[in-house]
This record gives structure tokens, C-alpha cells and sequence, in this order.
């Protein structure tokens, strides 16, 4: 199950998870006007993603994704990204997201996922958006 929600009311529920690398409540305190989208499986958080409309370039501009060990390759990440992409679609940036990586060991998921890199710079069109979200979402609820 995936359910979007604001920073601020994802971080009233949240209960710290040693299964995650990233220190979510410090990520989500400094992006406090961010969109948060989480996966559960069996009532357990097993995903994050957190990104931002930036409505002046028309794009979502993802700051974090992760997807807890146990969950890794059950294409969790590339559905949080789909719903990303999704919602920028539904806002009128034509499926245009944006990322930085910031660890080694992703830019194969990616790759694998249309997007274009420039640096650390990650860039996904509306072309390698609708492929994702036809593959990752069509079995699952849209948002």
C-alpha cells in the first residue's frame, strides 16, 4: 500500500525504524514543505520518498528514496518514483522529475528507469516517466 502526505503529518505518526539508513525525521525537518510518499507492506514501512513541486521550472524535484533492505528488488523504489512522476503529470510538469544522487551503487536503477544523467544530476522526461508508470503502476492504485 502507498499513501502520500505532507512532512509534517507523516513525522506526527512516525516511529523511528532501525531498517532505514536515512534519519527521516532530520531529512523531513529540513524539508518541511515537502510531499512525502511511503510503502507499506503487511502494515510494515518498508519505503520513503520525499520530493518537492517546483511549480517555477515545472518539474518534482526529489530530495530522498529508500526502501529498507528486506524490500530491495520488489521494484518498491521504482513505484515511489512512479508516483512521483505521476503527480508530476498531475500538476502540469509533463512527467519532468529531477534527483541528485548521492551514493554510489543507484545510477544502474536509474539507467534502467530512462533517466538521463548530467554529474549527479539525474533527469527523467516525460517519455521515461510514462514508461515507468506503465510498467510500475498499472496493477497497483494510482494516486
Amino acid at each position: 500500500m502507498y499513501t502520500t502526505s505532507t512532512s509534517a503529518e507523516f513525522l506526527d505518526n512516525f516511529q523511528p525504524n532501525s531498517q532505514f539508513k536515512f534519519n527521516w525525521q532530520q531529512i523531513l525537518d529540513e524539508n518541511q514543505h515537502s510531499i512525502v510518499i511511503v510503502a507499506y507492506y503487511k502494515d510494515q514501512l518498508v519505503g520513503i520518498a520525499n520530493f518537492e513541486r517546483i511549480s517555477s521550472d515545472r518539474y518534482n524535484f526529489v530530495y530522498n528514496i529508500e526502501v529498507v533492505a528486506a524490500a530491495q528488488h520488489h521494484h518498491v523504489g521504482a513505484r515511489l518514483l512512479a508516483l512521483v512522476m505521476q503527480d508530476s503529470f498531475a500538476h502540469g510538469f509533463d512527467g519532468f522529475v529531477k534527483l541528485l544522487t548521492k551514493t554510489s551503487g543507484v545510477e544502474k536503477f536509474y539507467q534502467q528507469l530512462g533517466g538521463e544523467f548530467f554529474g549527479q544530476q539525474v533527469i527523467f522526461d516525460e517519455y521515461a516517466s510514462t514508461q515507468v508508470i506503465e510498467k510500475y503502476l498499472s496493477k497497483y492504485r494510482r494516486l
